[in-house]
């Protein structure tokens, strides 16, 4: 075990094992799109659950609330973004996948929402392919310009485990949100 000196303290190095740092990356990725699309700053952990896995995301509910095209939009936005930001983290931002023609297929709990979503809001499944690899290129290029946000909050995450709405605020403070119109 490494023991290193922060802020005049002795603390063990913190586990950066790759499926910790993965869902650091994700939980931080999910907050700064959160943050983008004017979405209230919620907590975010990389406690392990009870099963010692490091959790992403939330299970796809059975019916979806009722939403206008830009709540949509905003929702599938923020769906993609904690598996493209891990997918960034761990295989580069070249190789972050920004378009795919198999969205009802997808393994995920994000891919999963987003294509729920847009099945609500189109009804041509080219046009709704189309919809989604549109706004999960608009996630990438979000993901890519804030970057250094992205590593800064996975990297607290990392030393904290848990950061509280009001350490996401504060760590978001200085990080202008996006603007609402997700055209």
């Amino acid at each position: 075990m490494v023991v290193a000196l922060w802020e005049n303290e002795y603390m063990a190095e913190p586990d950066r094992s790759p499926d910790r740092m993965a869902a650091a990356y994700y939980h931080a990725g999910w907050a700064i799109v959160s943050h983008y699309v004017g979405r209230q700053a919620i907590g975010i952990s990389i406690a392990p659950n009870a099963r010692g896995k490091y959790a992403r995301g939330e299970p796809v509910p059975k019916k979806l609330p009722p939403m206008t095209t830009d709540e949509a939009k905003r929702d599938i936005m923020v769906s993609l973004a904690g598996g493209m930001a891990e997918e960034m983290y761990s295989g580069g931002t070249e190789n972050a996948v920004v378009s795919r023609s198999d969205w009802q297929r997808a393994r995920g709990n994000g891919p999963r929402r987003a294509w729920l979503v847009a099945e609500r809001a189109i009804v041509n499944e080219n046009e709704r392919n189309s919809f989604l690899n549109d706004l999960a290129a608009k996630v990438h290029k979000v993901l890519e310009s804030r970057w250094d946000f992205v590593r800064t909050l996975a990297e607290e995450l990392i030393y904290q485990t848990v950061l509280t709405e009001r350490q996401v605020r504060k760590e978001l403070s200085d990080l202008p949100p996006g603007v609402t119109d997700t055209r």
